[in-house]
């Protein structure tokens, strides 16, 4: 996702929890409450030439850190691809000046995983 792991996080994985554990915070409220479902379509057979892991395809840009969620990414986009809203000057100066939600670099998400592959 090309966050910085600064939030709390966990996976459920057919119930089960894993995370690390912060006996401090309750896990139930971990902040922007992001909710992301994965898909497993089909196990191929490894290609011996490939290296992995290896991103096949995906679509849209990652959303900033501390956007607020899902509800908060919606008032983000609207807010900084509408240069008559409100607030777009202020959203394009938080994200850094510039924000394609559509931009996907397939190649670039590939170039970072590098360091984890075998």
């Amino acid at each position: 996702m090309g966050w910085t792991n600064s939030h709390l996080h966990e996976f459920v994985i057919e119930g089960k929890r894993y995370g690390v554990p912060a006996r401090e915070f309750d896990m139930e409220d971990v902040g922007d409450d992001w909710d992301h479902r994965l898909m497993l379509e089909a196990i191929l057979p490894a290609d011996p030439a490939a290296r992995y892991p290896i991103l096949i395809d995906g679509k849209n840009a990652c959303p900033p850190e501390d956007v607020g969620g899902a509800d908060g990414y919606c008032e983000f986009v609207a807010a900084v691809t509408n240069p008559a809203h409100k607030e777009h000057a202020e959203v394009l100066e938080w994200c850094g000046g510039r924000f394609n939600p559509y931009a996907f670099d397939l190649a670039k998400i590939n170039a970072l995983l590098e360091p984890l592959r075998r």
